[in-house]
């Protein structure tokens, strides 16, 4: 099965930018079954990373807004209910990013939002990344602006999965398939 994602705007953040971010940038198109185009990921830490520098390892990508009050309960609950650790087992990793400016909207900062819903669980696990996005990863991998998208990319870099439904709602079919 092969998802394309359109560039039409749901929140209307994109909206007359949608020109302006075409032209500026190079959009590539997230399809299921295709190689995850690469982006950097600006980590709470100061560094930043790419998204082909984690090639080895499965990643579910998971790109939240941090006002969102289902982003921020999904964290509890994949921290409260032990799923972090079942992806630690699978040696996968979470890389939970902010869409890039919460998408015009103020909510805390991507490390306030791990420490606050994620508790003690998140904190220093070399698998677990929170990071921001630029506006270029943010469009290409969530063009119609959901609060939360998730995708499974699997140790070659081919994204297998991919839901705007919440990744909570669907951790049980991520586990297996990571």
């Amino acid at each position: 099965m092969i998802i394309t994602l359109s560039s039409t705007g749901t929140f209307g953040f994109f909206g007359s930018q949608t020109a302006s971010v075409q032209s500026t940038y190079k959009i590539t198109s997230v399809k299921v079954g295709e190689v995850a185009p690469n982006i950097s990921i600006f980590l709470t830490n100061g560094t930043s990373i790419t998204l082909d520098s984690l090639r080895g390892h499965p990643v579910v990508l998971w790109f939240i807004t941090t006002w969102c009050p289902s982003c921020q309960e999904s964290e509890s609950i994949l921290a409260d209910d032990g799923y972090l650790n079942k992806l630690y087992v699978k040696r996968s990793l979470l890389v939970t990013v902010e869409l890039y400016n919460d998408l015009g909207n103020t909510g805390p900062s991507i490390s306030d939002f791990a420490s606050q819903y994620g508790g003690n669980l998140v904190q220093n696990k070399s698998w677990l990344l929170y990071g921001t996005s630029s506006l270029n990863a943010t469009y290409s991998y969530d063009p119609k602006e959901y609060l939360e998208i998730y995708y499974v990319i699997n140790s070659n870099g081919i994204i297998t999965n991919t839901s705007y439904t919440g990744l909570v709602n669907n951790i049980n079919n991520v586990l297996q398939e990571v």
